[in-house]
């Protein structure tokens, strides 16, 4: 078995505490970048110069339970 928590490696848990609690940044927080843009179909798109990893740019879509990534318009891509 060795399954803890569900995590089939045990180190998988650090990946998600490196990068925060979802849940937590979406659903209390909110965003914490600046608001770039919003598409035609209602996603928002931010951006976080300050931060120092990899993830500076991030879309929040309108429809948090039914989304479709490749449902991005062409504008955004190149963004």
């Amino acid at each position: 078995m060795g399954e803890v928590a569900g995590f089939r490696r045990p180190l998988d848990w650090l990946k998600i505490a490196a990068d925060g609690n979802l849940f937590v940044t979406i659903f209390e927080k909110g965003p914490t970048g600046q608001l770039v843009g919003e598409d035609l179909h209602g996603n928002k798109y931010y951006e976080d110069e300050s931060t120092s990893y990899n993830r500076k740019r991030w879309v929040v879509y309108k429809d948090l339970t039914d989304y479709n990534p490749s449902g991005i318009p062409p504008e955004w891509h190149g963004w």
